[in-house]
């Protein structure tokens, strides 16, 4: 994308994930999938989640985020 906005988000998100991944290894797997992919499934975990905000990250079919400070925050949800 050419908007600086979503390109600085989109890297925010990357190092806090790569943060995450580095601390609790095999704990957690990423699968990263372009919302405009038009996969069922995809589009299936967006209704149910109600998710209206990208980039957005859900754990164990559980929590749903649409901003992140810091891996340190997520960690808490990950057990």
């Amino acid at each position: 994308t050419e908007d600086l906005t979503k390109k600085a988000t989109n890297r925010v998100w990357s190092r806090i994930l790569f943060d995450l991944k580095e601390d609790v290894g095999n704990e957690i797997i990423l699968i990263p999938i372009a919302v405009d992919s038009d996969l069922t499934s995809l589009n299936s975990l967006i209704s149910e989640f109600n998710i209206s905000s990208y980039p957005a990250l859900i754990i164990d079919n559980k929590q749903v985020f649409s901003e992140i400070k810091s891996a340190d925050e997520l960690k808490k949800y990950l057990r």
